[in-house]
């Protein structure tokens, strides 16, 4: 008669593999969660950065400054060429004087960023960053 632990030990033979392989792709998951949280924090920081230097770009760039002066679309071009690692093309850039752009005026840069996890892409989820970023206009 075979003893009761040499039995056990042989209906236990594969629960070690399975358990390892659970707990692996449970510690998988959470890595790759870090790692995009990580991203979307990244690029939310890149964001608010280039809002406000777009911000500064035009407020020394106003209506006085001669053939230098801020447009829509100059502000959109240094935003997005100052973007670091972002794909540009999912910035949108929004430029807002108030009242105008002489010097005095405020000038208001807006950049939405839409953010999508690509390490994860079953989840197919995407979200909007936005920063903005004021200025007064010194020229």
């Amino acid at each position: 008669m075979k003893a009761a632990s040499t039995i056990r030990r042989k209906t236990q033979r594969g629960s070690a593999l399975l358990e390892g392989a659970v707990i692996s792709l449970g510690f998988l998951a959470i890595i790759i969660g870090a790692l995009d949280f990580s991203r979307a924090a990244f690029a939310y920081s890149q964001v608010q950065w280039v809002a406000g230097d777009g911000a500064r770009y035009a407020g020394l760039r106003g209506s006085t400054t001669g053939t230098r002066v801020a447009t829509s679309s100059s502000i959109a071009t240094y935003v997005k060429g100052n973007m670091i690692a972002l794909d540009t093309t999912q910035a949108t850039v929004t430029t807002t004087w108030s009242p105008n752009n002489t010097p005095g005026s405020t000038v208001t840069v807006q950049v939405d960023y839409v953010f999508s996890p690509t390490l994860i892409p079953f989840l197919n989820v995407s979200m909007t960053l936005r920063g903005t970023g004021k200025s007064t206009i010194l020229a």
